[in-house]
C-alpha cells in the first residue's frame, strides 16, 4: 500500500503544462504538410520580411553537420521543385555554397521516391560545397533503416533546437509579429511530436514504475469487477421478484456498471437507476422519454416517496433518491432497491387515484 501511495505523491508532484491553444491549433491547419512546408519556405527565406534573415537555414545546416556554411542572402527557395516523372520535392533551398532539397512529412509514410529525388539534389549541388537531402518529420527514428537516394531523417525538434540556440543574435533586426508566429509554429509542432520538457518528465515516470503502475491498475480493476459484480448479483436476486410487479417491463444490468429497474406507469417510460463509479454509488429515477421530467417529478413528490427520504433532488437532468459510498454491502444495495422500486409502485397509485 505504500508503494501505491508514494507513486500517487510522486505522480502529484510531476509540474503540470499550462497547455493553451496556439494559433495554427485553433486553425485546425497544423497537421497539414503543405502548410508547414509554405511557412518553412517564408522562414527560410533570408529576404522575406520575418527580419530573421538567414537563422533558419543556418540552424538547419548546423542539424546536419555543416557547421559554419556561409548563408549569404542570396538563396533561391523553391516549392514543389520538379523531379523526374513529374514529381516534386516538397522544398529546394539553393544556396551560393549550398543546396538542401527537403521531403516534409507531419503524418504521411516514407512513400516517396528518394532515389528520384536524390538525383535531382545530387545534380543541382555537384558545383556546391554542401548537398543535404533531408526528410524532415516528427520524429526520426534511429531504428528505421536507411533511405534510399541518401536522404538523411531530421526531426522538427532537433531542428528548434539549434534556432532557439541563435534566436537571439537575430532578435533585434527581427520583426516581432513574425517571430511571435514562428515561436507559435516551432510549438505546434513540437506538441504534434510529443516534445516538451514536461512529456519527457511524465514519459520518465511511466518508465521509471512501470511496475508498480501495472500492478495497481490491475488492483483497481479488481474493484471494478468486484463493483460490477453487485449488480449482476442485484439482477439474479430481485428480477424474477421485481418483475412480478405488472408495471415492472424490465430487470437488466446496463454496460456492467448500471443496475435499471424499468416501469411503465401511465404510458411513461421510468427508469430506476442504480450506477457506481469508483467513489460512489447513486440511484435515481428518471423519465427515458420526457425532457422536461415533468412525470418523473411528479412521482417524486408524492408521499410515498417522501416517506423513503426527505433529501430527494435533482441531479444531472434526473433525480437523486440516494447515494452511498463505495464501501456499501450489496444486501444494503439489494434493500434499497426493494425500498424504492415498493415506493415508486405506490407513487404511481397515488398518482393515479388523484386523477380519477
Amino acid at each position: 500500500m505504500n508503494d501505491y501511495l508514494n507513486l500517487l505523491l510522486d505522480f502529484q508532484s510531476l509540474p503540470r503544462e499550462a497547455k493553451a491553444r496556439t494559433f495554427m491549433e485553433i486553425s485546425g491547419q497544423a497537421h497539414y504538410e503543405n502548410v508547414a512546408s509554405n511557412i518553412l519556405a517564408f522562414y527560410f527565406d533570408p529576404k522575406e520580411e520575418h527580419g530573421l534573415k538567414g537563422l533558419l537555414v543556418t540552424a538547419f545546416l548546423e542539424m546536419a553537420g555543416h557547421k559554419g556554411v556561409d548563408v549569404s542572402e542570396i538563396i533561391s527557395i523553391e516549392r514543389e521543385y520538379p523531379a523526374e516523372d513529374g514529381k516534386r520535392i516538397d522544398l529546394v533551398i539553393d544556396g551560393d555554397v549550398f543546396v538542401i532539397g527537403i521531403e516534409n512529412k507531419i503524418y504521411h509514410w516514407e512513400a516517396n521516391d528518394f532515389e528520384n529525388y536524390g538525383r535531382v539534389i545530387d545534380a543541382l549541388g555537384k558545383d556546391k560545397l554542401v548537398t543535404v537531402k533531408a526528410v524532415l518529420g516528427l520524429h526520426a527514428p534511429l531504428w528505421k533503416p536507411p533511405l534510399p537516394g541518401g536522404f538523411l531523417r531530421f526531426s522538427y525538434p532537433q531542428l528548434w533546437s539549434h534556432v532557439r540556440s541563435s534566436l537571439g543574435i537575430y532578435l533585434p533586426s527581427a520583426n516581432p509579429k513574425w517571430v511571435t508566429y514562428l515561436i507559435d509554429f516551432m510549438e505546434t509542432t513540437s506538441r504534434l511530436a510529443g516534445e516538451s520538457q514536461t512529456n519527457r518528465e511524465f514519459t520518465d515516470f511511466f518508465l521509471k514504475h512501470n511496475e508498480t503502475i501495472e500492478q495497481l491498475v490491475a488492483e483497481r480493476q479488481t474493484l471494478l469487477n468486484r463493483l460490477d459484480g453487485y449488480n449482476y448479483a442485484l439482477e439474479e436476486n430481485l428480477k424474477n421478484e421485481l418483475e412480478k410487479h405488472g408495471c415492472v417491463t424490465k430487470v437488466w444490468v446496463w454496460q456492467r456498471i448500471v443496475f435499471a429497474v424499468d416501469f411503465s406507469i401511465q404510458g411513461h417510460r421510468i427508469v430506476l437507476d442504480l450506477a457506481h463509479s469508483l467513489t460512489d454509488w447513486k440511484l435515481t429515477v428518471f423519465d427515458r422519454d420526457q425532457k422536461s421530467q415533468e412525470f418523473a417529478r411528479a412521482l417524486v413528490s408524492t408521499a410515498p416517496m417522501r416517506e423513503c427520504s426527505s433529501r430527494i433532488r435533482p441531479c444531472d437532468g434526473r433525480h437523486l433518491l440516494e447515494s452511498w459510498d463505495i464501501h456499501v454491502t450489496q444486501i444494503d444495495l439489494q434493500d434499497a432497491v426493494t425500498k424504492w422500486v415498493n415506493a415508486l409502485i405506490a407513487a404511481a397509485d397515488e398518482i393515479s387515484n388523484q386523477a380519477h
